[in-house]
């Protein structure tokens, strides 16, 4: 499983269609069904009433992701993972929305899940500065997300880096896109390079046995960029 993490509004689902695309590795999405979109929009309206149920669809959906990777796929794309789900979780239960008796039982919950959750292949971290998360937020002008304080993806960015720091399951890349625009063919072209570069360095087993992934060519202006065929 190939885990795509970072902030809010970093890029993550962008390059995970990326990857999915370049790879033909499928990518299992934070957002991954109307019922999830329909909890997340109440969570932001009523925190409290929805935090609890909140947390335990994203790691409902987890564990469906494991299974589906252990019966079929050898390979995975996760846009978030079950450990920036934790983040989140820690994060309501400090802030005293998510109860003690709610933190426990999903911590219990996710403790379990995380046992058949499978080993990582690698971390992917999509870091950018909160000012251009924001940025990026208010450009895509998803309803659930219009409330977001700058306070909280401070503190949010902040737990984050620590875990990021602490987190040796895997091996980890660390993109920064403060001055990347993925969307674009030159800000794909980049970010593609700085990924199978490193792969091709750190000489990791990424793609499935016996797939064929096709040699392309990426142009970054009139430099041509390294791709792993």
């Amino acid at each position: 499983m190939i885990l795509i993490e970072g902030l809010i509004g970093a890029g993550k689902t962008t390059l995970g269609e990326l990857l999915e695309d370049r790879w033909h590795i499928p990518l299992s999405r934070e957002l991954l069904d109307d019922n999830t979109l329909l909890i997340l929009n109440r969570f932001y309206s009523e925190k409290q009433r929805w935090s609890f149920l909140s947390q335990v669809n994203f790691l409902i959906n987890r564990l469906a992701m494991s299974l589906e990777m252990q019966l079929g796929w050898r390979r995975l794309l996760s846009d978030r993972s079950i450990f920036g789900d934790r983040i989140f979780a820690e994060m309501l239960y400090e802030e005293g929305v998510m109860t003690r008796e709610e933190f426990s039982t999903y911590d219990k919950m996710f403790n379990h899940v995380l046992k058949i959750h499978g080993q990582s292949d690698l971390l992917i971290y999509v870091d950018c500065d909160v000012d251009v998360a924001i940025s990026r937020i208010s450009h895509r002008n998803r309803d659930c997300e219009k409330n977001i304080s700058r306070e909280y993806l401070i503190k949010l960015n902040k737990k984050y880096k620590s875990w990021f720091n602490c987190f040796h399951d895997a091996p980890k890349l660390l993109l920064n896109t403060n001055h990347v625009d993925i969307r674009t063919r030159e800000g794909e072209a980049y970010i593609l390079q700085l990924i199978e570069h490193e792969i091709d360095a750190k000489k990791l087993t990424i793609f499935q046995e016996g797939s064929s992934v096709p040699r392309r060519n990426f142009y970054l202006g009139k430099e041509q960029c390294f791709a792993v065929g």
